[in-house]
C-alpha cells in the first residue's frame, strides 16, 4: 500500500468510532510494494540517467483503492474485536466479549442495514 492509499486508514478508524481523541494512540505503518527495481538515493554517485520508468494508478481510477484500504482496516478493527473473549477486570469485574449475534442486533437498533 503506497503513501495516498494509507491515508485511508484513519478513515477506516473512524468508521469504527474511534481514532478522533487526543489519547487514541493510532499509530499507521504503510508498506509500498511497487516500483522496487528503482535505485536507492545516492547524491554523490555520478552518471545515472536523468529519470527512471515508473508505474503507478492513474488519479481517475485510485478511489477504488482508496475505499478498499478503509474498509479493510474497519473489517480488521471488527474482526478484532468479535475475537475478543470473556474477561475479568484486576476487580473480578465480567467484561463479556462481543459475539456477531449482539453485535448485528446492536447495528440494528441504530437503523444499520446489511443490504
Amino acid at each position: 500500500m503506497g503513501e495516498r492509499p494509507s491515508a485511508s486508514t484513519a478513515a477506516g478508524i473512524a468508521r469504527t468510532g474511534g481514532g478522533t481523541e487526543d489519547s487514541s494512540g493510532d499509530l499507521f505503518v504503510a508498506f509500498a510494494t511497487g516500483n522496487q527495481d528503482l535505485p536507492p538515493a545516492d547524491y554523490g554517485r555520478k552518471g545515472l540517467p536523468f529519470s527512471s520508468a515508473l508505474q503507478m494508478v492513474n488519479n481517475d481510477h485510485i478511489s477504488p483503492l482508496f475505499s478498499a484500504a478503509a474498509e479493510a482496516v474497519e473489517e480488521a478493527i471488527i474482526n478484532a474485536i468479535l475475537a475478543g473473549e470473556d474477561m475479568f477486570t484486576d476487580q473480578g469485574v465480567l467484561v463479556p466479549g462481543l459475539d456477531g449475534e449482539t453485535l448485528l442486533t446492536a447495528l440494528r437498533k441504530t437503523g444499520w442495514s446489511s443490504a
